[in-house]
């Protein structure tokens, strides 16, 4: 078994090699296979994912966070990065001629679950693979979440303007986060429409991202309100 070629396209090196060994290895070929670390990395791909998303879009709601995790475990995208890397070619099963979908995408979570044993249980290590070998997806997801946040703000800006009003941003206050040592900046905002007066704070890292999930806030509740 050549392990080194393996190892170059998960950019990862294995202490013990027996490990990678087991994680590609099929019930079909030996009773030494990855069945149970595949349950293992199953569920550290959704904790690496939740943790990802909790940390890096503060502003984003749980079920925000869902829909995009759900797109990030989805089979088809664990499968299509699992052929980019040519994953298919290093299983050990039966039939090499007849390799399910279903068994390339569980070696990609056994091989997730292998790495977490190897590094002696590190998910520091389990999360740099991970981002790394997702980084494609996660700049396009990152790259949509700013445009949908952007038109929030733009809408909120529209439907003010057919309403005869205008939305007053103001600086609520600004926290530390001590934990990630960051900045968490509180935007307050203002409107007055049909004499009724609508106040909402949102935060963000920024004022601009504040701003803009305010408007997200605001347009939701003037939904639920049926002020549009």
């Amino acid at each position: 078994m050549n392990f080194l070629k393996i190892e170059n396209k998960l950019k990862y090196i294995f202490k013990n090699k027996n490990l990678l060994l087991q994680a590609i290895s099929h019930k079909s070929y030996t009773n030494l296979n990855n069945e149970r670390l595949e349950f293992l990395g199953d569920s550290i791909l959704n904790f690496i994912f939740s943790k990802y998303l909790y940390d890096k879009y503060i502003n984003f709601s749980e079920g925000d966070m869902s829909k995009i995790r759900s797109f990030l475990i989805n089979s088809k995208l664990i499968l299509k990065i699992s052929k980019k890397i040519k994953l298919n070619n290093f299983i050990r099963y039966k039939n090499l001629n007849n390799i399910s979908n279903s068994i390339i995408e569980n070696t990609f979570e056994s091989i997730i679950a292998a790495i977490y044993l190897d590094s002696n249980y590190n998910l520091i290590k389990v999360e740099e693979f991970i981002i790394n070998i997702y980084i494609k997806y996660l700049k396009l997801i990152s790259n949509i979440s700013l445009k949908i946040v952007k038109n929030f703000k733009s809408n909120l800006q529209e439907i003010c303007n057919k309403l005869s009003s205008c939305p007053v941003y103001s600086v609520d206050k600004i926290l530390l986060n001590k934990k990630y040592n960051k900045k968490i900046f509180y935007v307050k905002c203002d409107l007055i429409i049909n004499n009724i007066k609508l106040s909402k704070i949102a935060f963000g890292l920024n004022i601009k991202d504040a701003e803009k999930l305010f408007a997200k806030k605001m347009i939701s509740f003037m939904k639920y309100k049926k002020i549009i």
